[in-house]
């Protein structure tokens, strides 16, 4: 995943000042990561297996673009 551009990174900021809401959204990608781990585990279908790695990616991306650098 690429960076973020200025906008989007000062996007970023604004949302992470607003911490209640954003460890939220945080919790809210976490489990939906964690879900689709499982289910890619479970799946016996290769179309569904595929489906399911690339949401991981993407979850996976996501959270790690979001989480606020210390």
């Amino acid at each position: 995943m690429k960076n973020p551009t200025t906008v989007q990174s000062q996007a970023i900021e604004h949302l992470q000042r607003h911490a209640q809401a954003w460890s939220g959204l945080l919790g809210w990608l976490t489990e939906s990561h964690a879900r689709a781990l499982e289910e890619c585990a479970r799946a016996d279908d290769e179309l569904a297996v595929r489906r399911l790695q690339g949401e991981v990616r993407a979850l996976h991306g996501l959270i790690g673009t979001l989480t606020p650098k210390k």
